[in-house]
C-alpha cells in the first residue's frame, strides 16, 4: 500500500488546502460585511449633519484593522499548525515505508478511487 503514499499525500495536501482556502472565504465574508456596515454607519452620519464623521472614520479604521489583524493571526496559526500536523504524518508514517492512512487527519474523508477488475480488461 506505501506505493500508493504519493497519492494519498496529495489528497491529504488538497484537503489542507482546502481548509485554508474556506478560512479566506470567512474573512472575505466578515470584511465585506463590515464595509457594508460601517457604509451604512457613515452615510447616517453625514445625513445627520456630518458633525461626527472623523470620530466614525477614526471607529472605523481600529475596527478594520483589528478585523484584519485577527484573520491574519488566525490563517497563520492554522497554517502552522497544519504544516506540523503534515509534517508528522509524513515522518511517522511515509518514511518508515509503512501504510499510509490520510484519514487520520482530523476532517479527512479520502476520495474513492474507481476498482479495477483483477484481469486488467473491462
Amino acid at each position: 500500500m506505501a506505493e500508493h503514499a504519493p497519492h494519498l499525500l496529495l489528497e491529504a495536501e488538497d484537503f489542507l488546502k482546502e481548509q485554508i482556502h474556506e478560512l479566506f472565504e470567512a474573512k472575505r465574508q466578515e470584511v465585506e460585511k463590515m464595509q457594508e456596515r460601517q457604509l451604512r454607519e457613515m452615510d447616517a452620519s453625514v445625513r445627520g449633519g456630518g458633525d461626527e464623521v472623523a470620530l466614525i472614520v477614526a471607529q472605523h479604521v481600529t475596527e478594520a484593522d483589528h478585523v484584519q489583524e485577527a484573520w491574519r493571526t488566525r490563517i497563520h496559526l492554522e497554517t502552522a499548525k497544519q504544516r506540523r500536523k503534515f509534517a508528522d504524518y509524513v515522518i511517522n508514517n511515509v518514511e518508515g515505508g509503512l501504510d499510509v492512512d490520510i484519514c487520520t487527519y482530523e476532517g479527512f474523508e479520502r476520495k474513492k478511487e474507481p476498482e479495477q477488475s483483477e484481469g486488467g480488461g473491462t
